[in-house]
């Protein structure tokens, strides 16, 4: 009887199988998350890293655009300062070729106090206008005829005048039909016997314009 008692004892103590079975379970599970967990922390660290590079790697492509913007736009104001520069040197030089020395306005005085403009011709463009009031006649001379042309003024009495008042050459220049002879770049004289004449410069300090007047009368009035 002893026996037998003993043997129901074990037996009652005896774990049974579903319980032990959930006890290896749990261990297994977890072992799951944990491999699942750490998979996730490793995917999302190797993305997190691969968007760090492709940042960087985007960053330094914009540092190096700007940077070439940079050195573009520098060479473009470099470039625009030294047209600046070169207009202004053209601009100027323009204008001391625009100028007769002193010496040239005394020849030129001398030969129309004279009436000998052979001189003149070195003074003359290759082509020179030639314009009279009051008669409608406008040519292109050469050098050579533009001073032939002079001997319209043969009949002037000297001195003539090349240092006019300013007053004096405003009226001229309002004169509606001739004030555009008398504008910049030109050496108007006036003969003590009233003829006009006016030279046109070009931008070689050449006369390439010559507009004369047989009196005064013809644009004062």
């Amino acid at each position: 009887m002893a026996e037998e008692k003993t043997s129901e004892v074990m037996e009652s103590k005896e774990i049974p199988k579903s319980k032990t079975q959930k006890l290896w379970i749990i261990p297994t599970v977890l072992s799951i998350v944990l491999a699942a967990t750490s998979g996730y922390f490793a995917w999302a660290y190797m993305k997190a890293n691969t968007e760090k590079k492709d940042f960087n790697s985007k960053v330094d492509q914009l540092s190096s655009q700007v940077e070439k913007l940079k050195q573009e736009l520098a060479s473009k104001d470099s470039a625009s300062g030294t047209n600046s520069a070169d207009t202004q040197s053209d601009s100027s030089s323009a204008s001391q070729k625009a100028s007769l020395t002193d010496s040239q306005i005394e020849n030129i005085v001398a030969a129309f106090n004279t009436m000998n403009t052979q001189p003149l011709e070195s003074y003359m463009a290759q082509s020179v206008s030639v314009i009279l009031a009051a008669s409608e006649f406008q040519a292109a001379k050469t050098p050579a005829e533009a001073v032939a042309s002079l001997s319209y003024l043969d009949s002037a009495t000297a001195p003539w005048d090349f240092n006019l008042s300013p007053a004096t050459l405003s009226t001229y220049v309002a004169n509606q039909y001739y004030g555009q002879y008398f504008g910049e770049d030109t050496l108007v004289g006036r003969a003590s016997s009233k003829q006009i004449v006016t030279l046109h410069l070009n931008s070689s300090a050449k006369i390439d314009r010559i507009f004369m007047a047989i009196n005064e009368n013809l644009i004062t009035e």
